[in-house]
């Protein structure tokens, strides 16, 4: 499935039964043709990693994530790393309750300018390292404490 993915600009996994699905880490890794990705309707209440997931989509320029429940991911490493050409992401809708680790989340999202982790619940992380390391055009991030 991958191979079939990396070869599209568009990827809506809507109707994607993931409820069983545990781990997501380089699910859409490197996936240099993506330019837009809906996973907003994935049930993934039994996911623990997601790790890498979009790591190196370089042309990924929209993700649709309101929806996406990652209430038990624990392993966030990576999962946006080196989006070269994401200007805005959501994270509003994240649950993040239960998650360990952030490390390099972000980095190497050079044209990143704003970031909505409003609701983001950091009070298991353990490691942020990186996290926004590179991301050079980040002048606006939208957090509630």
């Amino acid at each position: 499935m991958k191979a079939f993915i990396a070869s599209k600009s568009t990827v809506v996994l809507t109707c994607m039964n993931v409820k069983s699905v545990k781990d997501f880490a380089f699910f859409l890794s490197g996936c240099t043709k993506l330019e837009y990705a809906d996973t907003s309707r994935f049930e993934g209440g039994a996911v623990t990693s997601a790790n890498s997931m979009f790591k190196n989509c370089k042309n990924l320029k929209n993700i649709k994530l309101q929806k996406f429940n990652i209430g038990s991911v624990r392993d966030m490493n990576s999962m946006f790393m080196g989006l070269e050409s994401l200007t805005f992401i959501d994270l509003s809708g994240f649950d993040t309750s239960n998650s360990e680790y952030m490390t390099s989340m972000f980095e190497g999202s050079t044209q990143l300018t704003s970031i909505d982790i409003s609701k983001f619940k950091t009070n298991k992380v353990t490691y942020f390292d990186n996290m926004f390391k590179d991301c050079y055009s980040l002048i606006s991030i939208i957090y509630q404490e």
